[in-house]
């Protein structure tokens, strides 16, 4: 079973192609509240691809690791340790 949680807007959409090509069962999550902002510009969203991560930042210090919506605030975890030196 094939399990997507899309991180904004634009990869609902992807999610959603996806799912309509596979031949497996497949189950889509998204928030019930507000869809978070898009985090690509219109058109730059990288090719979604089923079992491939998507590195959104790029480090030494640490890894955080996010799915779906928390992408944000995976996002604004690494601003808030990048301001402290890390």
């Amino acid at each position: 079973m094939v399990l997507m949680a899309p991180m904004d807007e634009a990869e609902i959409g992807a999610c959603l192609r996806l799912a309509l090509k596979l031949d497996v069962p497949c189950a889509l999550r998204y928030p019930r509240d507000n869809v978070p902002e898009p985090m690509f510009a219109a058109g730059n969203l990288p090719e979604f691809e089923l079992g491939r991560s998507l590195l959104l930042r790029d480090g030494d210090d640490a890894t955080v690791l996010a799915y779906g919506a928390m992408c944000a605030h995976a996002l604004a975890a690494a601003d808030s340790l990048s301001a402290d030196g890390i």
